[in-house]
C-alpha cells in the first residue's frame, strides 16, 4: 500500500494501482475461499466479507445502482431504467413471486 501511494501520491483508490490490483486479482481465489469457509463455519468476518463485496462491486459497471433501482421499485413502485432499452419500467414483483411460489 505504501509503495502504491509513493508511486502516485494522488492515487484515488488502491485498486487502480496496477501492481496492487495485480496482487489482489492474483490472490482473490484464496480470499473467496477464506470468506466461504468462515461463512460455512458460522464465523463472522464482516471486514473480509464487506471488502470482498466492495472489490466485486468496484469492478462491475452499474451493479450497485441497478440493484438499488430494483429494490426501490419492489418496495415502492419507483420504476427503474434498463440497460438494454430506454425508458422507465415498473415490474409487479409480488405477482412474479406468487407465480414462482417464492
Amino acid at each position: 500500500m505504501k509503495k502504491a501511494c509513493e508511486r502516485n501520491p494522488e492515487l484515488s483508490n488502491l485498486l487502480v494501482d496496477p501492481e496492487f490490483a495485480k496482487e489482489i486479482i492474483h490472490r482473490q481465489s484464496a480470499w473467496r475461499r477464506v470468506v466461504c469457509l468462515a461463512i460455512n463455519s458460522d464465523i463472522s468476518t464482516p471486514g473480509m466479507s464487506a471488502s470482498l463485496a466492495y472489490f466485486d462491486t468496484y469492478r462491475r459497471e452499474g451493479l450497485s445502482a441497478n440493484l438499488v433501482q430494483a429494490q426501490r421499485d419492489y418496495f415502492g413502485a419507483h420504476t427503474y431504467e434498463r440497460t438494454d432499452m430506454s425508458g422507465s419500467f415498473h415490474t409487479e414483483w409480488f405477482k412474479i413471486a406468487k407465480h414462482l411460489k417464492i
